[in-house]
């Protein structure tokens, strides 16, 4: 262990003790980390290792992360069941899950919050431990990349250790994000995974690893699918359900052969025939994950409700829609819980859907997949990298949020009069061969994205980030054909840039664009890191390196890069897993990777990939998420217009989020759920025929009244507040020559005031987060587009004041006002 990181743990140690008794404040941490050293006796710590250690525990330590909201039916014969049974239950599962991801460097808050979030959905579900019938259906809802994986893994734990006996974990399409899903489940919950034996390849073993090398759990689970197979009725033959007996978790693709194989295998077992006569499975409570639950099972045929609104009972659903919902009616108890980031099709299902058996096989096929128990929002933490936090965001009423400077626009794909010569149409067939100026080869803009990502892996290396993984996205087309020529130009590309490096004499030119890039002017890396450590949140705090540091990783930094396709007839596989020095990959592909498959170390992505749907759009956005330590290093090349389509979208998500919170305070349950996403005129919020049972709506202010009680107090928006009022109040009698009249005392009132003065003045006020009827953008909006058609184009405006008589202030050139004095408190104080 190095002294960087005996101090480290030395610190966190303190921190620990200290945080038990105390919020923690940065000063607070910075002590601890200079005690940690002096107990450490270690003396060779630079003040720039010190910092960035610091950084690092600050990051751990002062996470924000909110709480979850949720809307819950009214199934009849629920009760909640936790809370009674809490004490009683042996959380052995949980236990050493938690400690894996402590051990894994999850701050403690993150932590915390994930045990309340995790008892949260697991009450929410079915009591394992209930006789007879019941069946829950419900939706957690968490933004892209944010951790919602982490969050089942410990609701299935939770499960087991409740009584849960058979697990079922749908992921998407991809046999790629299968395996991942599979690893997930083997180190946080199996603890092993089934590998063939090194002495005889025709056996296989259980290899001890995630939280088995933490404790190892009295009665072990049986997996039945493994990385290597998904579900196989061959291997399946080995196992059985059966009460009492080991906790089965099958991990499987959205397949309707596998799907049907499995209702199949799962038949055998039933001990218990309905009135039909046919059987089912008793007392073994199933719950079903479905992961990226808006994709594929989503039943999106037409006639599940006729013309007048009634529901066909006689309704043949989507293949895999009907696979699932089979299999929950199998079984006498069940819970299905779906995770997405995207909800927008799952809450436009008709809530009372639902069919009889099936005339192929006889099952039962039931109701559809609407979450009518329970919908659960969950937090984000403060460190997480978001639409908004990228992209900026015009709906925070505390503050509007900037984007970030990572974002670099590409113009250069599409140059020529002749589409054919284009690199990349937006519009192209499979035999598409991408030309940039007439040549076989990568366009500038994806140059200078590959040579950004070798300085990324560079200056990670000046981190001590050089055993971390490290991934580059090139995401342009979806076709396998064409991404293999595009596979070829960027391998091309990098051999000359690696020969040219290693060659010391031929290298210059490259020198001079690498250091450009690195220092050149006000986008170059060196100025990127200046400018957000200006900010005062930890996740932006990183060294700032010189080129001279950063030219001495370049050829390790170079050499180490592989370029990698990852699509559904590549053999290329993301083994980050078999990489304990760190995976450095240029990953090629499409589809595989525009849902749900994480790229560990995301810095650097190439995105030209059209959709014309919020939910397609946002997933495909594999950079959000998590990046400590190299936030100020990650580079989005994009173009200006799906640059513009994100940063709608990301306002059209916090208008829905924002929309939930106001119905789950107010009581609100799924099936009230008044969905409302904000259109645009060129992309839809999802596919046509999952919107089938949505309704278009006009939103109009008119007849409304917006108002709030709650009031910034930030000193940024309370002076920008005023400056906004002074504005009106001064361009309305001097621009306009409008006296104030007085209605009443302690009030100024303007008649005929111009439109545009109250839309400027409605541009620069900022309301505090807590007013979630009052949005003064959409009020902007509105109040613009009216005035287009001729309608509100004078208003009266009156400013009124309350308080003592010694209390006056100016605002404008003759208006006074009585200014009132406001307490405020602290949340959690008195």
């Amino acid at each position: 262990m190095n002294n960087y990181e005996l101090t480290k743990n030395i610190a966190q140690l303190f921190i620990q003790n200290l945080q038990l008794k105390q919020n923690l404040s940065a000063k607070d941490i910075r002590q601890q980390v200079e005690t940690a050293c002096q107990s450490a006796g270690v003396e060779e710590l630079s003040s720039e290792e010190i910092n960035k250690l610091v950084k690092e525990l600050e990051s751990q330590y002062q996470t924000v992360i909110g709480t979850e909201r949720e809307l819950l039916g009214d199934d009849e014969g629920w009760e909640a069941w936790l809370p009674t049974r809490r004490a009683a239950i042996e959380w052995s599962y949980w236990n050493r899950y938690r400690t894996y991801l402590s051990q894994e460097s999850f701050p403690d808050d993150v932590l915390a919050r994930l045990e309340s979030s995790t008892d949260r959905v697991l009450g929410l579900m079915g009591d394992p431990n209930r006789e007879g019938s019941w069946d829950r259906r419900g939706l957690v809802v968490g933004l892209v990349q944010s951790g919602k994986t982490a969050h089942y893994v410990g609701v299935i734990n939770k499960a087991v250790d409740s009584g849960y006996k058979v697990i079922v974990v749908l992921t998407g399409f991809t046999e790629s994000l299968r395996i991942q899903t599979q690893d997930r489940l083997e180190k946080g919950v199996l603890g092993y995974s089934q590998r063939p034996d090194p002495r005889d390849s025709r056996r296989v073993i259980a290899v001890p690893c995630g939280v088995a090398l933490i404790s190892p759990i009295r009665q072990r689970m049986d997996s039945v699918t493994t990385r290597k197979d998904d579900f196989k009725t061959g291997i399946a033959k080995n196992f059985a359900i059966h009460v009492g007996g080991n906790s089965i978790v099958f991990v499987i693709k959205k397949n309707v052969s596998v799907l049907k194989n499995l209702l199949q295998w799962v038949t055998n077992f039933g001990n218990e025939k309905d009135a039909e006569g046919n059987s089912y499975v008793s007392g073994i409570p199933l719950l079903v994950i479905d992961d990226e639950s808006d994709v594929g099972s989503i039943d999106t045929k037409k006639g599940a409700v006729d013309a007048l609104g009634d529901v066909n009972d006689e309704h043949d659903p989507t293949k895999i829609n009907k696979q699932i919902r089979k299999l929950i009616s199998l079984f006498e108890q069940s819970s299905y819980v779906g995770y997405t980031a995207t909800p927008f099709a799952n809450v436009l299902i008709h809530d009372q859907k639902k069919t009889g058996v099936d005339k192929e096989d006889g099952l039962l096929i039931g109701e559809d997949l609407f979450p009518r128990s329970f919908i659960v929002s969950l937090p984000t933490p403060s460190n997480h990298v978001g639409p908004a936090m990228i992209f900026g965001s015009t709906l925070d009423n505390e503050e509007s949020l900037d984007g970030l400077p990572v974002i670099r626009e590409v113009s250069d794909t599409q140059l020529g009069e002749d589409k054919s010569d284009y690199w990349m149409p937006s519009s192209h067939r499979k035999t598409h061969v991408p030309f940039y100026l007439g040549q076989e080869r990568i366009p500038d803009s994806l140059r200078k994205a590959m040579l950004s990502f070798i300085l990324v892996i560079a200056a990670r290396r000046l981190r001590g980030d050089d055993d971390k993984h490290n991934s580059m996205l090139v995401h342009v087309t979806r076709f396998t054909d064409v991404q293999h020529e595009v596979y070829e130009q960027i391998e091309r590309e990098l051999q000359d840039v690696v020969h040219r490096l290693r060659d010391k004499t031929a290298n210059g030119k490259l020198l001079e664009e690498l250091r450009f890039h690195w220092e050149g002017d006000e986008k170059s890396f060196h100025e990127t890191t200046i400018v957000l450590n200006q900010r005062p949140e930890a996740i932006f705090q990183n060294p700032v390196h010189s080129w001279a540091e950063i030219h001495g990783e370049l050829l390790e930094a170079v050499s180490s890069i592989e370029v990698r396709k990852i699509n559904g007839t590549a053999r290329d596989v993301l083994d980050y897993d078999e990489n304990h020095s760190g995976l450095n990959v240029i990953a090629i592909g499409g589809d595989k990777l525009a849902r749900g498959l994480t790229l560990e170390g995301l810095s650097v992505s190439y995105f030209l990939r059209c959709s014309k749907m919020y939910d397609t759009l946002m997933q495909m956005g594999r950079w959000f998420g998590y990046r400590p330590g190299y936030l100020d290093l990650c580079r989005l090349y994009t173009t200006e217009e799906l640059s513009g389509w994100f940063s709608h979208i990301a306002d059209a998500t916090d208008e829905l989020r924002d929309e939930f919170k106001l119905m789950a305070d107010s009581g609100c349950t799924p099936k009230e759920f008044g969905l409302k996403v904000r259109s645009h005129p060129t992309m839809m919020v999802t596919s046509a025929v999952k919107m089938r049972d949505g309704k278009p709506l006009q939103i109009s202010f008119q007849g409304t009244m917006a108002q709030t009680i709650d009031f910034s107090r930030t000193e940024k928006s309370v002076t920008g507040n005023w400056a906004a009022a002074e504005t009106i109040v001064n361009r309305a009698e001097q621009d306009f020559g409008i006296s104030p009249s007085s209605p009443r005392s302690n009030a100024a009132m303007w008649s005929g005031v111009p439109g545009e003065l109250v839309a400027n003045f409605l541009e620069g006020y900022r309301v505090h987060s807590a007013a979630r009827t009052v949005k003064t953008p959409l009020l902007k909006k509105y109040l613009e587009s009216q005035m287009k058609k001729g309608g509100l184009r004078s208003w009266t405006v009156l400013l009124s004041g309350g308080g003592a008589k010694d209390s006056m202030a100016n605002l404008g050139e003759t208006a006074q006002v009585r200014c009132s004095d406001r307490n405020w408190f602290l949340q959690g104080t008195t």
